[in-house]
């Protein structure tokens, strides 16, 4: 994971600074260090250097994942330093909702079941498509809808009579 720290020229963003930044995003991003290829930290200052005020300095952090599309999040706060925890721990939980989601639904999709003999029952679908594919049409009792409308037949004739009943529009 490579990190790269800018800052614009207000903000005064030291090899100090730039070495505390940098380990503080290793540490908070070691769990996602083999997904992330990149992250860039911007800091600048909101207003101006003269004025002071809440917030005064904002941090972006673009980060890339691995195969994916890069994300950035953005803190402000009175202080560079502030600035950059706020935005290290968004990103933190971004990729912890991210990858986890991920992780989660892998653990929850079904294992393929071991080769099974021939005496064996034969072994259950996993895909949507295929069991779809194995029910029929239409069940049983119900009615097949009008392919020339969406709705129903049943809808379709109310409809046309409700339309029956108004006086038609004259003058267009």
């Amino acid at each position: 994971m490579k990190i790269q720290i800018n800052s614009d020229k207000q903000v005064g963003a030291d090899a100090t600074f730039a070495d505390e930044a940098r380990q503080q995003i290793q540490s908070s991003l070691i769990r996602f260090a083999a997904r992330i290829t990149r992250v860039e930290v911007h800091l600048s200052d909101v207003n101006s250097p003269s004025k002071r005020g809440f917030p005064d300095k904002r941090c972006f952090i673009e980060a890339r994942p691995a195969g994916e599309k890069p994300v950035v999040v953005s803190n402000d706060a009175n202080e560079a330093q502030a600035a950059l925890r706020g935005a290290v721990n968004k990103l933190k939980r971004l990729f912890s909702t991210r990858f986890g989601k991920a992780e989660t639904a892998l653990k929850r999709s079904p294992a393929r079941p071991a080769k099974r003999t021939a005496a064996a029952a034969p072994a259950p679908t996993s895909s949507r498509a295929e069991k779809t594919a194995k029910r029929p049409a239409t069940k049983a009792g119900a009615k097949k809808r009008d392919s020339l409308s969406a709705r129903g037949p049943k809808k379709k004739q109310i409809y046309q009579q409700r339309r029956k009943a108004q006086p038609a529009r004259r003058g267009r």
